[in-house]
């Protein structure tokens, strides 16, 4: 059985180093929960410091406090 990771990440602009972003994704109505549940994300971008769109950078947060 695998470790589970207790990584955590957060996502800056490749431009401006923002955390001001958004990112395409699509969703899927669950019925039993009432909610939106992510499906599948897009490769798509945006910076809305820089007002356009950006690569983004995943960068690695130090562990939650427990």
């Amino acid at each position: 059985m695998g470790q589970v990771s207790n990584k955590r990440v957060t996502y800056v602009c490749k431009q401006c180093g923002s955390t001001n972003v958004i990112s395409d994704a699509r969703a899927e109505w669950d019925v039993p929960s009432q909610q939106w549940i992510v499906a599948g994300h897009y490769d798509s971008a945006e910076c809305l410091d820089c007002e356009d769109e950006q690569d983004l950078i995943e960068v690695e947060l130090a562990p939650a406090s427990t």
